[in-house]
């Protein structure tokens, strides 16, 4: 591997021989880099370069505030509710198939970083991940029970809207969490479990007793 640096004002890493006279990142001059090892694995580095649940959770996240806008969007727009409900029932349904695929893509995520998934903030971003996906189902089951609906709709707008806003908040609070773990990870090279275990070094022969 080639020898990093890692800029000491903005912690900006990037390879020795790429650096110019400045920091790409925030302009500082060159003197302000410093030697930095990356002490993950190389097969863990390259998965987590890959930035898999990061790209996969920006869906959920992505359309948990479209559903909400949507449905708001009913009362206000009555001429447009043509249009608004197919849209929000695609959404809905596709909503749940998002959070789950979050929610899978989190948990190896979690387990390539930290070999495990039982620290305490993953156990709190998996009680939210679930929550989150039981009310993704709720408001897609809340768009399958009838044709279409408005604010006059026996309570299935005023229910959805209450399920579309609880969802935000949970899918806002997950990405916040999610950020402040973005960067970190364990060191060494095993990607599902723990340190590799070094062979048991062989017991030096005894020597001979003297007569």
């Amino acid at each position: 591997m080639k020898e990093q640096v890692r800029c000491k004002a903005c912690g900006y890493i990037m390879e020795k021989d790429a650096l110019g006279d400045v920091c790409p990142a925030c302009g500082v001059k060159k003197e302000m880099f410093e030697p930095w090892e990356d002490k993950v694995g190389a097969a863990r580095r390259f998965y987590l370069e890959l930035h898999v649940h990061p790209i996969i959770v920006h869906l959920p996240n992505s359309i948990s505030p479209i559903l909400l806008l949507v449905a708001l969007a009913f009362p206000l727009f009555p001429g447009f509710q043509t249009y608004l409900w197919p849209t929000l029932q695609l959404l809905s349904w596709l909503f749940p198939l998002a959070v789950f695929g979050g929610f899978a893509s989190g948990l190896v995520d979690g387990k390539v970083r930290y070999r495990k998934v039982t620290t305490p903030l993953l156990l709190k971003k998996i009680i939210l991940g679930t929550l989150l996906f039981i009310v993704s189902i709720v408001q897609a089951v809340l768009v399958s029970v009838t044709s279409n609906f408005g604010p006059g709709n026996g309570g299935l707008w005023t229910a959805y809207v209450i399920a579309a806003l609880v969802s935000l908040v949970l899918a806002s609070v997950l990405g916040k969490w999610g950020s402040s773990l973005f960067s970190a990870a364990m060191p060494g090279d095993k990607v599902f479990l723990g340190k590799k275990k070094k062979p048991a070094a062989k017991a030096a022969p005894k020597a001979p007793e003297a007569k």
